[in-house]
């Protein structure tokens, strides 16, 4: 068998666990699903867009669709990747209040999101 090093600090051994692919050292496994799970969540344009607009305030879609001012996305749309970056543990609900004939919801950046806000930040556009 022949082992697998990078210079990153994720290095990988493959020689260190038989029967496994590859291991990452200095690593948990919980902890890659969980950055895994956050790559997942921002592989779409518009939530990393919803996702920076939060770090000003807590919003709601509706906000948001003012906010953003794109044609292209309805309040639908946004309302949908609202709800994935909450399942993701990047945002939360922080209010719930009846506005007209609707229901608002409220959120607003975990401390999770606010990390990835800020590497997303030091990330130099391509």
């Amino acid at each position: 068998m022949s082992s697998i090093t990078s210079v990153h600090p994720l290095t990988f051994h493959a020689d260190e666990h038989p029967g496994t692919r590859m291991h990452t050292s200095g690593i948990s496994s919980d902890e890659v699903l969980a950055i895994a799970t956050v790559f997942r969540a921002l592989a779409h344009p518009i939530r990393i867009r919803v996702l920076v607009a939060f770090r000003e305030s807590n919003l709601s879609p509706a906000e948001l669709d003012r906010l953003l001012a794109d044609p292209t996305v309805s309040l639908s749309a946004l309302s949908y990747h609202v709800r994935g970056l909450a399942r993701t543990g990047l945002i939360e609900l922080t209010g719930v209040r009846q506005r007209r004939n609707a229901i608002e919801h409220r959120y607003a950046l975990t401390a999770r999101g606010r990390t990835v806000v800020r590497a997303l930040q030091a990330l130099e556009p391509l």
